[in-house]
């Protein structure tokens, strides 16, 4: 397949497009290739060629991820993600109470909810917040 210039990236937009299996046969025949030069690429390919192809995966849903939070804010993201407001994360960690380490931590978020809805809260109760909502399954 790689002779042919054909990989898996090529193989998951194919999937992507629509008619998988046909596209990939008209590309494939395109190419000179069979569909037993496939399987013994697949069967022959080695960790290094998995680990290539996890990787280049992996910085493709990154890539996307990012695209996708630059959309949702115009263009006006710095390409980091972004966590919600204090009140949202505070109120998240309260609705999940029963998952939270101890009573220390359940008084924590109650003070927090109550806090957050007059005014910011300082930086080191913000950074315990945020450390609690992320460790429960918040989402940025």
């Amino acid at each position: 397949m790689k002779s042919a210039g054909v990989n898996w990236s090529d193989v998951g937009n194919w999937i992507e497009e629509g008619d998988a299996l046909k596209t990939l046969n008209q590309i494939l025949q395109k190419n000179g290739v069979s569909p037993d030069d496939v399987m013994s690429w697949i069967k022959g390919g080695g960790e290094d060629d998995f680990r290539a192809i996890y990787d280049a995966g992996l910085q493709n849903g990154i890539k996307r991820g990012v695209e996708q939070e630059k959309s949702k804010s115009n263009g006006k993201a710095n390409g980091h993600m972004t966590l919600p407001d204090a009140l949202e994360m505070a109120e998240f960690c309260q609705r999940h109470a029963g998952q939270l380490k101890d009573d220390a931590q359940r008084e924590f978020i109650a003070e927090m909810v109550i806090t957050t809805r007059r005014r910011a809260p300082q930086r080191g109760p913000l950074g315990y917040l945020v450390s609690i909502y992320i460790k429960h399954g918040g989402r940025l």
